[in-house]
Parts: C-alpha cells; structure tokens; sequence
C-alpha cells in the first residue's frame, strides 16, 4: 500500500466500469473539474468523497491507495479489430487485464507455475510456417490437439475469462513480464473457445514484437486479425490430416462427424477445406448458406465440452488446503472477490466450485 490516494487508481477503477469523468462527477455530486483535480494529484478526495467513489466504482477504499497499476497500453494488446472496438470496452478490458495479472502475481509469489515455452517469430512469418514451427518445437507433429488449453498453461500462458461486462469483448492477449496471458470470452461455444485459444496463440507467437507501439493502423490491424485466424486454422486442423481426413462432400452431417477429429466448427472447417483445396468454390458457397440457415454460425451441432484450466484448478485446490479463500486473494489484491469471480467461472472446471465460494 502507499501512504496516500493514488490518483492513477482512481482513473483505472472508472475505465473498468465503464463510466466518464461525468458521470462519475454526477455520481458523487463534485463537478468535473474536481474530478480532474483528484485525477490530477492537485487534490485528494476527502473521506466522505472517497466513500461515494468506492461504492459507485464498487472498489473496496484501499484500491485507490495501493500501488500503480500495470495497465498495458492498447498497442501492446491483440484485440479482434481492435480498430472497431469502442474505446469503453477496450479501456474496460484493458484494466481487467491489469488486474488479472496482479490475481497471477500474487499466485506465483506463492505457488511454481509452468515457465512460458512460447517461440516468439518475426510478424513476417508465414502463417502456416508458423504453425508448423510451433507444432514441431513441442512434439506434436500433425496430431489432434485434445486440449489447447492444457496444453498452452503446460507452456506457461495464463489463461481467464472475461466477465459479463465486457462479453462483447472477444478473446485478446499480450506479454507482460516475459509472461504471456489471454482472456477468453466463454460466453461462447466450445469449438470457438479452441479457436480463440489458437487465433490468440497467434499473436503471441507472430506480433509480441509490436507490442511497444502505443497504436496500430487500421490496415495493419486488420492483416493482423488475418495472419493470427491463418495460424489459428493452421495449428488446430494440419493440412496433412485435413486432406486425409475430411469429407469430400461437405454436407451439414458429414461436417458435423468430421469437425471431432480436430475439435473445431462446422463452420472452420469448411474454411479450412476450401482453403487448402479439398472442395470447391461452389461447395463452400453451399456449405455456408446451409450454416447459416440453421444457425450455426452462433451454436454448433454436436458440440463438444468446454475445455477448463487444470492449472487454477490445482491452484485452488491448494490455496483451499491452506484454508486461503478467494476473499482474502481479493483483500491482498485490493478488490472485491466478485472481480474475482467473473475472471474464473468461466474457465475453472466446475468441479472446483467449493473452491470458488465468496466468503
């Protein structure tokens, strides 16, 4: 803790929920230009005022009086078309992403996590090279991958989910520390969730090297989304085993038996397919149309259950063991434990909900 209000905190706390600097003025009856003052360091909001701020922002007071927060500038973040986000839910993001990697903090200040095993590539590399590269430096070879998420935490990435406020966020990454993390939206299907998990393998791979550009352009952004979404495709369904494997005639239920092999889409994999020349043109336009009529382009048939972190889960069976709960996790880190909350439930395993219990 530091001995004063950190203005900085105050800042992060509205960026997380959303609010401007007048709505939050109008919330705790100052005007804007006071805001400005407390955000500022000129002036530090008295008690009654600090309360107010606590309780619209729904921080606990020793928040604004903790130590700066790393917020990562959105350079340094892939989002999906982070162009087009709007600059609410990206500001919100980008502070939930501080305050996970504070949660990660505190654990590997007390528990031994996977060290990070991920080849940084130039952003030049092709793609599919690029999958082929990484399979190759981890043993897979052109095999089925059961389970991207185990794998990536057994090579160091830190994977939570995004809360309901900002699930219209999709999935994003970005290093810190040498440490590589990505948020996942799992308000979502299985099978994209896997893609997610590739697409933003992707980034970490191919543009860790752009990370200290405070803004990219709109045209960079987009071949970007492009290389990562190659990759993705690439690293989840091999050429090799696509062109072996997948049916010739792409009907809704041949996708449908088809896409287990590889844990992805109907839709993916007709992309895929296409892509790499298993069927036609005129095939995919069909293929598409009859996803779409069905409406599986949002759900799946079929679909497959979501993947879980084994690593928090293990973390929490021991912080349980240690009769450490997620409140006093959330007292250390200087939030509340639903902040918390949001961040786990959608990628811990139900098994370890005893453990999640907010006490």
């Amino acid at each position: 803790m530091v001995a004063s209000f950190n203005p900085q905190r105050l800042d992060a706390a509205r960026l997380r929920r959303g609010m401007t600097k007048k709505a939050l003025a109008a919330s705790i009856d100052v005007s804007t230009m006071t805001l400005n003052r407390y955000e500022r360091e000129v002036d530090a909001p008295t008690a009654e005022k600090l309360r107010m701020i606590s309780e619209v922002l729904d921080f606990p007071e020793s928040f604004f009086y903790a130590p700066t927060l790393d917020v990562p500038f959105s350079g340094a973040v892939s989002f999906r078309s982070v162009t087009s986000l709007s600059k609410r839910l990206l500001n919100q993001s980008l502070v939930a992403g501080a305050i996970g990697r504070a949660f990660f903090n505190w654990i590997e200040e007390r528990y031994s996590l996977p060290k990070p095993n991920i080849p940084r590539l130039a952003p030049e590399t092709d793609p599919e090279l690029a999958a082929r590269y990484a399979r190759a430096q981890w043993g897979i070879g052109v095999r089925s991958i059961q389970d991207i998420m185990n794998l990536l935490e057994n090579h160091g990435v830190r994977f939570l989910g995004l809360m309901t406020d900002t699930k219209d966020v999709d999935a994003f990454s970005f290093w810190r520390g040498g440490v590589p993390y990505v948020f996942l939206n799992t308000f979502t299907t299985a099978e994209r969730i896997r893609m997610d998990i590739a697409h933003e393998l992707g980034h970490l791979l191919l543009h860790s090297g752009e990370g200290d550009q405070p803004r990219i352009s709109v045209a960079r952004d987009r071949e970007r989304e492009r290389e990562a979404f190659a990759f993705g495709s690439a690293f989840l369904m091999p050429e090799e085993t696509v062109l072996a494997h997948a049916p010739r005639i792409p009907s809704i239920e041949n996708l449908t038996e088809a896409k287990k092999l590889w844990g992805v889409s109907i839709s993916s994999l007709a992309y895929r397919m296409h892509k790499i020349g298993c069927i036609s043109d005129y095939q995919y336009r069909i293929a598409f149309m009859q996803i779409g009529k069905l409406g599986y382009r949002t759900s799946e048939p079929e679909p497959m259950p979501q993947e879980r972190s084994r690593l928090l889960e293990n973390i929490l069976v021991l912080m349980r063991r240690k009769n450490r709960t997620l409140s006093q996790v959330a007292d250390e880190i200087f939030v509340y434990p639903r902040e918390l909350y949001g961040m786990l439930a959608g990628v811990v395993p139900h098994t370890a909900g005893p453990f999640l219990t907010i006490d």
